[in-house]
């Protein structure tokens, strides 16, 4: 989401009540404080909202001032964002509001044929598998909606470290994880799940 607003350049004691870095983090402490009352009896953090702060920017040319900001949302299942955007719009006033996308959260159905072939693939090659609630966005709350049919997501690598300088994956672990995928791709095209190879 952004945020953009401006003003006539003037001395601090002219008449506008506050400068658009002002405003700006007022209209962030509404969001918060919004989120905050959001949170009162969720158990997780995917079934709630949450804001965060990736850019603030205050620019001035001797004939305008102004503040940018730049807002992420997580929003969690149910919510209605038609309610959010009229509660920006209120907390902004004449700022420029610019949502330029939503998707909505999106949960996979456990008990499906591909959920069940996964899980005997990771356990074929020694592995645990666990669910994980994952937040942020990715092709599944697109696709997820959209194609109706069982998804999900898997991969190598520590999910606590995704777009860091720090994501990496053993190459052992990447292995591991191209066979159990190709075993959970061959299980769902011939109907039934080959033999586990032999120990070496």
């Amino acid at each position: 989401m952004g945020y953009r607003t401006t003003q006539p350049t003037g001395h601090s004691a002219g008449p506008y009540p506050s400068s658009p870095a002002e405003r700006a983090v007022a209209f962030w402490n509404s969001l918060k404080l919004y989120e905050g009352a959001h949170h009162v009896g969720v158990r997780g953090r995917f079934d709630a909202l949450h804001a965060s702060l990736r850019g603030f920017q205050t620019f001035g040319d001797g004939l305008e001032d102004g503040a940018l900001m730049d807002i992420g949302i997580l929003l969690p299942p149910g919510f209605e964002v038609e309610l959010l955007r009229r509660r920006l719009q209120i907390w902004g006033g004449e700022a420029r509001i610019t949502l330029e996308s939503s998707y909505p959260p999106y949960v996979a159905e456990k008990n499906t044929p591909l959920i069940r072939d996964l899980l005997t693939a990771i356990r074929a090659q020694g592995g645990k598998p666990r669910f994980k609630l994952k937040t942020g966005t990715s092709d599944m709350n697109t696709l997820g909606t959209a194609w109706d049919c069982p998804m999900a997501a898997y991969g190598p690598g520590d999910p606590a470290l995704d777009h860091t300088p720090h994501e990496s994956a053993e190459i052992e672990e990447l292995h591991r994880g191209v066979d159990e995928v190709a075993r959970t791709i061959a299980s769902l095209s011939t109907g039934g799940l080959p033999a586990a190879p032999e120990e070496r």
